[in-house]
């Protein structure tokens, strides 16, 4: 595996986010049906405001405030910390377990936010890099 390569290559972008006034229980669904565990809130510029997690949703049954009127912007984290698209795999790892983050929204050199990155990227592509280095283990066992 090359541990230089960069978050840019492996982080999603195809993302949904949602705005700081939408309503909770207009996107609560994305966790519940569709197994969404962070949700990037944006302003209508497109500059990141906040991110929410699944368990920000979980805390929402034990709000005193009705469900009906509770906004993203309630319950995001706001002004989360985020990661360079250009930082390595490794710098990378290393803020995760420095900080126990389960997800990092990710920016460019503009700090425009381009992405998002998660334990399990890092996980999915350490195995991807593993089954490769098998299979060319293999292939030289034929050889």
């Amino acid at each position: 595996m090359d541990f230089q390569m960069t978050i840019k290559e492996i982080m999603t972008t195809d993302l949904v986010t949602v705005s700081p006034e939408t309503k909770v229980n207009d996107f609560r669904s994305y966790f519940e049906r569709r197994g969404f565990h962070h949700l990037p809130v944006q302003d209508e510029t497109g500059e990141l405001e906040g991110i929410i997690s699944s368990e920000d949703i979980t805390r929402t049954g034990h709000f005193v405030t009705p469900s009906k009127s509770l906004l993203a912007k309630h319950i995001m984290t706001v002004s989360p910390t985020t990661i360079d698209e250009n930082t390595s795999i490794v710098e990378a790892v290393k803020v995760f377990l420095n900080h126990q983050f389960r997800a990092l929204p990710v920016v460019n050199a503009k700090r425009d936010f381009v992405g998002i990155i998660t334990p399990y990227d890092l996980m999915k592509e350490m195995l991807h890099a593993f089954e490769v280095d098998e299979e060319v283990k293999d292939m030289e066992d034929y050889v």
